[in-house]
């Protein structure tokens, strides 16, 4: 434990030593900061054509023209900023060769990996804390909801964390930076694609199991607060697998 927590901190150096982390932190936040205040107006204008009682009976509500909305966004911009994130995590050691430097240690490559895993989650986590502001403003606009909302940070982190995996395996698989950025961007979306199979496709089987397979049908149950144990072990199980992968990779080496 001690040695992944060294590898963590030293991580976390390299990270917000770097302009990188401060301009991926800023652009989230100023993106975020944009959608939420044009749902918020837009929710405005539909409440100035119809009363309140009329809008809930045609939907529109504020959870599901504001917050579900915004987190569906917040997914979204994750196929963007994820990439940036974990893509020089390994590629850029491998063509510099400072990977090399690890196996001269005292560090496993589960150790390796582990820190660079939670240091970019660190990361990740320093960027939602910027967005927690917003259900600050909605407890000031009445929304008092605060497990849904809790709920739906709970989707949008448990499908980062996802990417962030998924991004250091494809990390672990080639040494340009860019090529790397490259097949996280394809696997998250094939991740999505699934759902839309899942979805075409007249065969149950193979329909529920594109479904389960798919980070969309998870995140939406979630999001709309049904916190299912189905779900919360699609992920840990995605995320371990994709962290065993990438151990296993990187020790291609001996073999």
């Amino acid at each position: 434990m001690k040695m992944i927590w060294i590898m963590t901190l030293k991580e976390l150096r390299c990270l917000f030593g770097s302009p990188l982390a401060y301009v991926i932190i800023g652009l989230f936040s100023a993106i975020t900061g944009v959608i939420f205040v044009n749902l918020l107006l837009t929710y405005a204008d539909q409440l100035q054509v119809v009363t309140t009682q009329i809008a809930e009976n045609q939907g529109i509500s504020f959870m599901q023209e504001v917050v579900y909305k915004l987190f569906a966004n917040i997914n979204f911009l994750m196929i963007l900023f994820m990439p940036m994130i974990t893509m020089k995590s390994i590629a850029e050691e491998k063509r510099t060769h400072t990977l090399d430097l690890y196996w001269l240690s005292p560090l496993k490559e589960w150790q390796v990996v582990l820190g660079k895993f939670f240091s970019s989650t660190i990361l990740f986590v320093c960027m939602l804390l910027i967005i927690l502001v917003y259900p600050i403003i909605l407890m000031g606009a009445g929304i008092n909801d605060i497990g849904h909302l809790g709920s739906c940070f709970l989707g949008v982190f448990l499908n980062g964390v996802s990417y962030i995996a998924l991004g250091l395996l494809c990390s672990s698989l080639t040494d340009q930076t860019i090529v790397a950025g490259i097949l996280t961007v394809i696997g998250i979306m094939m991740g999505w694609m699934l759902a839309w199979a899942g979805n075409v496709t007249s065969n149950y089987i193979f329909s529920e199991i594109f479904l389960y397979l798919s980070f969309t049908p998870h995140f939406e149950r979630l999001v709309h607060g049904m916190i299912g144990s189905n779900d919360l072990l699609f992920y840990f199980s995605f995320i371990g697998l994709m962290l065993f992968s990438t151990v296993r990779n990187l020790e291609r080496r001996t073999w």
